[in-house]
């Protein structure tokens, strides 16, 4: 499992306070531990504070310092996630930076884990009750959908509306195949509403029909997340990023994203 963890988790790695035991159990082998390359400095100054309040000694400040960074399999870029931290940050009306551990387990397809409750009840208010994890309710009793498998519900919306759109704009052809103008403003509203897609939901999008497109394929859910990641992961890289040139080419996959959604519903649903 892939968990991305803040400051406010570190720094209860080294100091016994309320939920240190639960922070330590984030510890395990089975959890590989990301974050953004920010949290070092952000780390970094919540033991300083610790520090200057007498909560821990000069030394063990010292030795957290060393050590804390080498938990992590992996520290991400912030330039990575700037883009997309700032979408979130101004959805959920939230400062920027705690956004980017949100942006980042959106990449990765991982869980954030975070003891900043004002953070954790903006994010569960806003949609990402798959993505977010409390620190105070973990280890979670209830099964853990990552991004990855289930689109939030900003994200579901989106993309429901743009195939509803589509479909729209398919009826209105066949009945008005002969008039020329139609085809061009159905076009052009197909292209408005991809256009005001963010670079995120552009990457869904086109992952979304990627997924819808495989001819064949198991319920397997192994199998279809793995297909999902490499999708998304391509889409990331291939189309979002400049997803104006490519308006033709999504517009033409457009057909395959109800199957695509259906498909990251049988991924959504709890086991069992």
């Amino acid at each position: 499992m892939i968990v991305v963890v803040d400051a406010s988790v570190v720094v209860k790695w080294f100091v016994r306070e309320d939920r240190h035991e639960l922070a330590a159990e984030l510890l395990t082998e089975d959890i590989t531990r990301v974050a953004p390359e920010l949290v070092v400095t952000e780390a970094g100054n919540a033991i300083w504070k610790k520090t200057r309040n007498r909560e821990m000694t000069s030394a063990q400040a010292e030795s957290a310092i060393r050590e804390f960074a080498g938990y992590f399999g992996r520290l991400f870029p912030v330039g990575d996630l700037i883009f997309d931290a700032f979408d979130l940050s101004l959805r959920l009306e939230h400062p920027l930076m705690d956004c980017e551990y949100l942006a980042l387990a959106r990449h990765v397809g991982g869980i954030l884990v975070s003891d900043d409750e004002k953070f954790m009840k903006k994010c569960l208010a806003g949609g990402f009750e798959g993505l977010v994890v409390a620190l105070r309710d973990w280890p979670t009793s209830q099964p853990l959908v990552s991004y990855v498998s289930a689109l939030d519900k900003n994200a579901r919306t989106e993309l429901s509306q743009l195939s509803a759109l589509y479909q729209q704009t398919r009826d209105q052809l066949a009945r008005e195949w002969f008039n020329p103008k139609v085809a061009i403003l159905a076009e052009k509203k197909l292209e408005e509403k991809i256009s005001a897609l963010d670079r995120e939901g552009v990457a869904h999008l086109i992952a979304a029909c990627w997924l819808g497109a495989i001819d064949f394929w198991e319920n397997d859910k192994p199998q279809l997340k793995s297909n999902w990641e490499r999708h998304l992961a391509n889409a990331r890289t291939n189309i979002a990023n400049a997803p104006e040139e490519h308006l033709i080419y999504i517009i033409s996959k457009l057909h395959y994203l109800d199957v695509g959604l259906e498909r990251l519903s049988f991924l959504a649903k709890d086991d069992g």
